[in-house]
């Protein structure tokens, strides 16, 4: 799980999810959560109903916090919302059992609407990279080698943390998986006991230009939507390491990073059930 850290990423260094590897670690590390992290704050919002506890671990050297929160599908939590606002899936017209993702972006589009601080995002394009040519034939197919880079995008995001401080750029490569049976790729889950699982997984990309009025950022984080088939119960789990860099001392960020991570989630269900 060496890939989860806050080192830049250029377009050859981004894993591969060859035999479903890198869902797999990621499923890991988020169910290893409430299991042997360190339990941090507790949020609370929404008059006291909505409780959110927070973890934290050292991950690669690096702090990571996390958050995990269960729902039930109901008109307020409905899991279509999750999987279409959180994922940017949509069920397939023809076969109501499957999903898909139309646009990779619309995760990121969606974020807008409940993330407070993101004041804008545009796409990073692959082809403006300088390794870029290397990695493609003479038609622009990606060699074999690199196949797997038709799985991630890129996304530049501009967050505006305070009037205080410079607005912070942050270069993304992402990858989606929308919703699968989770006895697809964990042989330890029994048919009986099944549950479908979707992923956003974020990794720090490096810029394709240096931009002198923001801030260069760090961002990597792990969310996880899983549905249990047996409970119809909506758990909506998140890991995430980054550094905002500039003025702001990490010891200052840690102090706040659990709060922004919390506040999202009363943010997005009201953003649902608007």
């Amino acid at each position: 799980m060496s890939w989860f850290n806050l080192k830049e990423n250029t377009l050859g260094t981004l894993p591969c999810n060859e035999d479903n590897k890198l869902i797999t670690e990621s499923n890991e590390l988020i169910n290893s959560i409430t299991k042997d992290w360190n339990k941090n704050k507790i949020f609370k919002f929404n008059n006291n109903n909505l409780k959110i506890q927070t973890y934290s671990k050292k991950i690669n050297s690096e702090y990571v916090v996390a958050r995990v929160n269960v729902f039930p599908n109901d008109e307020n939590h409905k899991y279509e919302n999750f999987i279409h606002y959180l994922i940017g899936a949509e069920r397939n017209p023809n076969q109501s059992s499957e999903w898909g993702v139309s646009d990779n972006y619309n995760h990121t589009r969606f974020e807008q609407n409940y993330i407070k601080v993101l004041e804008s995002w545009e796409p990073l394009e692959f082809s403006k990279y300088k390794e870029y040519s290397k990695l493609v034939d003479q038609d622009g197919n990606y060699s074999e080698q690199y196949k797997h880079l038709k799985d991630w995008i890129g996304v530049k995001l501009v967050y505006n943390i305070g009037p205080i401080f410079n607005k912070r750029e942050f270069n993304e490569f992402i990858f989606i998986q929308p919703p699968i049976l989770e006895s697809s790729f964990n042989k330890k889950i029994h048919p009986e006991n099944n549950s479908e699982v979707s992923f956003v997984i974020s990794l720090v990309a490096k810029p394709l230009q240096d931009n002198n009025n923001f801030v260069n950022g760090l961002y990597c984080s792990i969310e996880r939507i899983k549905l249990n088939l047996q409970t119809n119960e909506i758990e909506w789990a998140m890991m995430t390491s980054s550094d905002a860099k500039g003025s702001l001392p990490l010891f200052l960020q840690k102090l706040g990073i659990d709060k922004s991570i919390s506040e999202d989630v009363p943010s997005f269900l009201n953003f649902i059930t608007q």
